[in-house]
């Protein structure tokens, strides 16, 4: 179901949702039948401060895969986040061993994400440049207090692709401005 996204302290309306749903998730034996997903999660931005990086907490549980800004207009811009990414998260069904998500062996089964690169957001149409999904690929970004950069700029929304192993996560990231100033953003 939602949860709540609460922006600088005070409670927002949900602007959480499944992007992504599977049944089911591979381990090197075997598949095992769970419902997962990885979650669209939207931030609110204001448009009026350019924008320059976000800033992951030292949280280990979270997985982020995709990051898309969208301005004033509506216009999307994809991060490139191919530099961070430090987790082989996915596996095809003929190499169920080599995706490791959670460090106990478990990946996204590669057969179910769409083909062509790219994740829309049945809801509100958000689209998302996805990773490599081959053997061997680094997929995810482990949080580990690292920084996103973004191209400054204007925006309104941060539409994160992202997902948790191990429980659910509840922290702080934090937006980074060009005037040198930071605001958080807790997510619940």
């Amino acid at each position: 179901g939602d949860r709540e996204l609460m922006v600088y302290g005070e409670p927002a309306e949900p602007l959480e949702h499944v992007a992504l749903a599977m049944d089911h998730r591979h381990y090197p034996d075997g598949d095992q039948i769970i419902n997962n997903h990885i979650q669209h999660v939207t931030l609110e931005l204001d448009a009026a401060r350019a924008l320059t990086g976000l800033a992951l907490p030292g949280e280990s549980r979270p997985r982020l895969m995709a990051v898309t800004l969208e301005d004033e207009a509506g216009v999307q811009t994809t991060v490139e986040l191919s530099g961070l990414y430090n987790v082989d998260g996915v596996s095809y069904d003929a190499n169920r061993g080599d995706g490791n998500l959670d460090g106990g062996g478990a990946a996204f089964a590669a057969e179910l994400f769409p083909t062509g690169g790219e994740l829309v957001c049945p809801i509100d149409a958000t689209r998302w440049a996805l990773p490599g999904l081959e053997d061997g690929t680094l997929n995810f970004i482990r949080f580990q207090g690292q920084t996103v950069p973004v191209p400054q700029g204007n925006y309104r929304r941060m539409h994160l692709l992202i997902t948790s192993v191990m429980g659910d996560f509840a922290g702080t990231v934090t937006l980074l401005y060009a005037a040198g100033d930071s605001s958080e953003v807790t997510l619940t």
